[in-house]
């Protein structure tokens, strides 16, 4: 953990003692010393001081209050906790397991806070990875055969690539298991792996940390509190402790250096440089992401360790340039940290440099402009390991301030809708009226039903409507427009929408399930198409008062068939090769015969068990030395579509019964003789042309499920 130590049970019953206001958790009120944030936070909502300044104020100021309970329901799950460690080969200490700290933007850099304190605590590889780079390439990312915990770190939980990240990562790692520490329990990446409590558990942080703003706030320290404290699962009163002394230091950080983060912020600054190191590189990255946002990209910034800038252009500081230093307290890293203050001071480098740390020694003070000094509690700094959510408020501070000082509106900074995040759940963003921002737009829209709208007799299935969102999967097989088709219809068929009730529109349908109007509108003209919806002039989209029937056989996709089962989807690619049409081959496809095929051969597993063989054969005029590749997993749909622009729009299955020969047995796991399912499929295109054949050979003992995955 590094050289501090501190007594922390004393220190906690001397906050308990503590004399006069404090916040709880152990944050003293900011008293005869009120800022800008103080002033907004409890600004009147009809002030303008506040306009568009709602909830970012109140997110800085307010999230050290809650740490300790984050703490609290982290510690409430040790024995559960215990149990995933020991069967991901975390526990006891130095297993050979590994952990995954997973998150998207912000909370991506919520497990680079936290990785190097999990790898000194548990003993194990810890590696911080975004969940878009899981989701394009888990097989380089991940061990095969290797234990793994995932933890995912979540503010709401809709975004599509923290459910594909899950997805992904139980097809390149079988048997891995996994935290979440979300701030909505009623996101799609909770509501996933709530049940699982064979190898899953959620943990929903203190729910008021759920940042209503755009930037992270308190949903990012308080995400950063439930992972270190994974670090201290087998004994969580001493992480308590720390998060006592934490917030402590929060406290001098908003009472004491408001004022002097404002003035800072007032000066004529066009960048930022943010340097830090270990967890502390974690700030500096967010820090620097958040001041983008908040500036809506007037401020550039960047972030480096205080080491790789030495071997940076010194152009990346010029005269316009604020330098963060977020400085370590631990040797060696502290020696040469200052070194590289020390030569910024010499050399008059940046426009004003600001330090953040401790200072014992008074080596900073005359070494910065400013110096942000943190005082050690009850004897002993904190270790630097723990220090991210602290210092991550004075990021958070410049980046308010900066914001405001440019006459942006903190809550919705963009003035052209470029930056934008899946905030809540329930959230539909409506065109602002004249001085009205963004942010204040979507607040003052009707909520979900079951969100504080009390829904009456002619506009009840219209509410039921608007809580139609789970999130689209975008690296399911389907493409998007049939995922929200099967969404929509599913809602139709349960009776969840009788007849006669008005759908959302298509822009309401885009905004929340984040795709486009296109998409939406693709999925609703295919309904439109099958009589299950119709359209009425300037009214909106309706269900049919008769009942739906689909013109046709329908199937669902492989992975949304097994994860409708409570299984895990998986696919091994056999082989890939260039082959001659058969007759038979020739006459579905209507092609020559002779002429080259792409055979594709693969294997379908649920939950790591072989279902279904595969065997799919595509003209190779339209995929021209396809390789492998380029198949993996990929559904077919979606090769088509990307190589050739086809897309596949309806298909022709026959069924039969089959048995198995040698080779299929070896793949399917079976025995040789052992009796199947042969489902024969062509696919076409919109002209009507054969584009693909399929045959898919199902397992004899899973066919009742198969069938039922068929409708």
């Amino acid at each position: 953990m590094g050289g501090a130590h501190l007594n922390r049970q004393t220190h906690a019953s001397r906050l308990e003692e503590g004399s006069g206001t404090s916040r709880p958790g152990g944050v003293p009120a900011v008293n005869g010393t009120e800022g800008l944030l103080d002033r907004l936070a409890a600004a009147e909502e009809t002030d303008g001081l506040v306009r568009g300044r709602r909830y970012t104020p109140k997110g800085i100021l307010h999230q050290a209050e809650h740490w300790i309970e984050t703490a609290s329901r982290v510690a409430a799950e040790k024995d559960r906790l215990l149990e995933l460690f020991a069967q991901a080969g975390i526990l006891p200490f130095g297993g050979p397991g590994k952990v995954i700290l997973a998150g998207s933007g912000g909370t991506a850099l919520a497990g680079v806070c936290c990785e190097g304190l999990l790898r000194t605590r548990l003993g194990v590889d810890v590696d911080a990875l975004a969940t878009t780079d899981l989701v394009v390439g888990a097989d380089g990312l991940l061990r095969r055969g290797v234990p793994h915990l995932m933890v995912s770190l979540a503010r709401s939980g809709e975004s599509p690539e923290s459910v594909g990240a899950i997805v992904a990562a139980e097809n390149a790692a079988p048997g891995i298991r996994h935290v979440v520490l979300t701030c909505n329990g009623d996101g799609s990446l909770a509501r996933l792996l709530s049940s699982r409590e064979q190898d899953a558990a959620v943990i929903v942080v203190d729910p008021p940390t759920r940042d209503r703003g755009v930037a992270l706030t308190g949903s990012f320290t308080n995400l950063v509190v439930a992972c270190q404290a994974l670090g201290f699962v087998q004994d969580p009163a001493v992480y308590q402790a720390y998060v006592r002394a934490m917030a402590a230091h929060a406290g001098q950080v908003l009472q004491g250096y408001q004022k002097t983060l404002e003035q800072v912020a007032s000066r004529d600054i066009r960048r930022v440089v943010f340097l830090g190191a270990g967890g502390l590189l974690g700030v500096a990255r967010e820090s620097a992401r958040s001041m983008q946002e908040l500036t809506d990209n007037r401020v550039l910034a960047a972030a480096e360790t205080f080491m790789g800038l030495r071997h940076s252009p010194a152009a990346a500081i010029d005269d316009t340039t604020l330098v963060v230093y977020f400085v370590s307290s631990e040797n060696p890293r502290r020696t040469y940290e200052l070194e590289l203050i020390e030569q910024h001071a010499r050399l008059g480098q940046g426009l004003f440099r600001l330090a953040v740390g401790y200072d014992s020694g008074a080596e900073l003070a005359g070494l910065v402009d400013a110096l942000i000094r943190l005082e050690p509690v009850d004897g002993g700094p904190l270790p630097d390991a723990l220090r991210p959510p602290v210092d991550m408020i004075v990021g958070q501070l410049l980046g308010i301030f900066q914001s405001v000082h440019l006459g942006l509106a903190p809550d919705d900074p963009s003035r052209q809708g470029f930056i934008s995040r899946a905030m809540w759940a329930g959230a539909v963003r409506r065109p602002a009226s004249p001085g009205q921002t963004p942010a204040e737009a979507t607040d003052q829209a009707e909520p979900r039903a079951g969100r504080g709208r009390v829904a009456t007799a002619p506009d009840a299935a219209q509410a039921r409507a608007a809580d139609l969102m789970a999130q689209v999967h975008r690296e399911a097989p389907e493409p998007l427009y049939r995922q929200v088709r099967k969404m929509v219809l599913d809602k139709i068929l349960s009776g969840e929408w009788p007849p006669e009730t008005r759908i959302p529109s298509e822009r309401e349908i885009a905004e929340q399930f984040g795709i486009s109007r296109l998409t939406a509108r693709q999925a609703i003209n295919d309904l439109v198409a099958q009589r299950v919806l119709r359209r009425h002039q300037g009214k909106g989209t309706f269900v049919t008062g008769t009942n739906p029937e689909p013109a046709g056989p329908r199937s669902f996709g492989f992975t949304e068939s097994i994860l409708r089962k409570g299984l895990w989807p998986r696919t091994v690619l056999v082989s890939a090769e260039a082959v001659r049409a058969s007759p038979r081959e020739a006459e579905s496809l209507a092609v020559d015969a002779g002429e080259t095929l792409r055979k594709v051969v693969r294997v379908r597993l649920a939950s790591d068990e072989p279902v279904v063989l595969e065997t799919v054969f595509l003209p190779e005029r339209l995929v021209p030395g396809l390789t492998a590749e380029e198949i993996g997993n990929r559904p077919v749909e979606d090769i088509l579509q990307d190589r050739c622009g086809i897309r596949i729009w309806h298909f022709r299955e026959t069924l039969e019964p089959a048995q198995v020969s040698g080779e299929e047995a070896g793949l399917l796991g079976v025995t040789a003789g052992s009796l199947a399912v042969l489902v024969e499929r062509v696919g076409y295109g919109p002209g009507g042309e054969a584009v693909e054949l399929a045959r898919l050979l199902v397992r004899g003992d899973r066919c009742r499920q198969f069938l039922e995955w068929t409708r």
